[in-house]
């Protein structure tokens, strides 16, 4: 039997470089949905669900990644469904794709006909009468068109709600600590309130959409930036030169 071959896709940075929700994703966050977007083209949009595998090929700490995969989650860029996820962005590309793929098992393009050779004794004066046969149509094909339609008008819809902007509505300092303090972070509440307030709650050139994932961002660099403190310019553990001998300085 013939393997199918994975499914490719044509990649488009743009969409990337423009897409809000993505823009305020930090950079380890953008690493994973990336994954997710190539794993959901190899997967046809069926990914299992399986965050300690990932966090082991990744190399990450598995509740970090969870908390990741749940921001991904709010930010409508996943849909978790039981123990398969999938990415919204790649489901009209894969079905053009399958059914680019189901037309050519079906033969794709019918081939071009060879035009018949000519008789060297025709008379062109000579009136032939051409009897066209029409192609038999299979009975199921209207019902099968009239189910793709159907579905084509539920994925549209689909579509559309998963699209579907929330009214974003400042939060009060006391729901931004409620939140920290159940994270258990070191985001400052004070400092979030007034750092958004005074942009006008914009990231970047656009309106604010969750700040619940606002909140997540700072929380991921606080931690990105406790991690770099323990560590010196040189990736090593901080030395206490004071209790260091001549010799052992000399040796560093």
């Amino acid at each position: 039997m013939k393997e199918t071959k994975p499914l490719g896709y044509t990649w488009y940075p743009q969409d990337w470089k423009t897409d809000e929700s993505v823009l305020e994703l930090y950079l380890e966050a953008r690493a994973v949905y990336r994954e997710l977007i190539d794993s959901a083209y190899l997967k046809n949009n069926e990914i299992p669900l399986k965050i300690s595998l990932w966090a082991r090929l990744w190399n990450t700490d598995k509740n970090h990644l969870k908390n990741i995969i749940e921001e991904l989650e709010d930010r409508g860029l996943v849909v978790i469904d039981d123990d398969l996820l999938s990415v919204p962005s790649c489901e009209t590309r894969l079905n053009i794709i399958n059914r680019n793929r189901s037309n050519g098992k079906a033969g794709g393009r019918p081939k071009t006909q060879k035009k018949p050779k000519r008789n060297p004794n025709h008379n062109p004066n000579e009136t032939q009468t051409v009897t066209q046969t029409k192609p038999k149509r299979n009975p199921n094909q209207k019902a099968k068109e009239k189910e793709r339609e159907i579905e084509i008008e539920i994925e549209s819809k689909e579509e559309k709600k998963i699209n579907k902007r929330k009214v974003f509505t400042p939060p009060t300092l006391d729901e931004v600590a409620k939140y920290c303090a159940d994270r258990n972070n070191s985001v400052s509440p004070q400092r979030f309130i007034d750092f958004y307030g005074m942009k006008g709650w914009m990231v970047g050139k656009n309106k604010m959409k969750d700040w619940k994932a606002a909140v997540r961002t700072w929380e991921g660099r606080d931690s990105q930036k406790t991690n770099r403190s323990s560590l010196n310019t040189k990736g090593l553990p901080e030395i206490d030169s004071s209790k260091m001998t001549r010799d052992e300085l000399m040796n560093l």
